[in-house]
């Protein structure tokens, strides 16, 4: 038999495929790490006080559809479907939770986490639509 000689190129074309994968993930993570931190960090800020605007507004008309075992957000001014998404997590806690900071911390972390998803979209698009640099750059700027 004759001996097989197997060229050594493909192996290093894949190492450097999987080199370029961990170095993209790697960059990904970090990115996704940055927007996590400036997303969640500092979320009870404020809240020893009662917030005002648009946020008090969404927590009060979603304790009331709790109370009430409806599903009228309300307020009409704005579409549903957040008053809809802020119910579920709303709905564990109870009665004197709803009236406290604890609910307008809940509705700022569903906040945070769309936000935070969002990051990841835009990467996944600015990837598939140019390339990965730009998906990076435009997930980092989102």
């Amino acid at each position: 038999m004759a001996p097989c000689f197997v060229s050594q190129a493909p192996a290093a074309g894949v190492a450097r495929v999987l080199s370029q994968k961990r170095g993209l993930a790697l960059a990904f993570a970090l990115v996704l790490g940055l927007a996590a931190v400036l997303r969640f960090a500092g979320l009870a800020w404020g809240l020893r006080h009662a917030p005002e605007g648009d946020e008090r507004l969404f927590v009060e008309s979603v304790a009331e559809m709790i109370r009430h075992h409806d599903l009228d957000q309300r307020f009409y001014e704005y579409p549903g479907l957040f008053f809809h998404l802020l119910r579920v997590p709303l709905a564990a806690l109870s009665d004197e939770a709803l009236g406290s900071s604890q609910a307008y911390l809940v509705s700022r972390k569903l906040v945070a986490s769309f936000g935070l998803v969002s990051v990841a979209l835009v990467f996944v698009l600015g990837r598939r639509l140019v390339s990965v640099r730009a998906g990076l750059f435009a997930a980092l700027v989102r």
